[in-house]
């Protein structure tokens, strides 16, 4: 069964959780933020993203405009320089993309990877 790291902004919490369990009920093991312990959670998301078969990530205005964390686009960053083979990104939204995740992912969709 596939291990899916699932990234997304914590403020839309309430619409993509019931994704996620939608996901999990189909037989999916899914990791998201409801699994970090205490201790240093930046090593838990990557060892998480490490391990996973396949990244979702959930990309909204409030992930990638002005105040936020950053956290979605380093996720997404880290898993194309991991070389994770599946990386889905799912926009939800009508808004901007900043010009260097929009490189990231038409890298993505051309299945290019990342330059060492």
């Amino acid at each position: 069964m596939p291990h899916i790291f699932v990234s997304y902004p914590r403020k839309h919490a309430a619409q993509i959780v019931p994704v996620i369990e939608f996901i999990k009920a189909k037989g999916a093991k899914v990791w998201y933020d409801d699994e970090i312990r205490t201790g240093k959670f930046e090593d838990q998301i990557f060892q998480a993203i490490d391990e996973s078969t396949a990244v979702i990530a959930f990309i909204t205005q409030d992930s990638v405009g002005p105040g936020s964390t950053g956290w979605v686009e380093r996720e997404i960053g880290y898993a194309r320089d991991s070389r994770k083979e599946f990386i889905y990104p799912c926009i939800i939204g009508d808004f901007q993309l900043p010009e260097t995740l929009k490189q990231t992912l038409s890298l993505l969709q051309q299945g290019s990877a990342p330059t060492a």
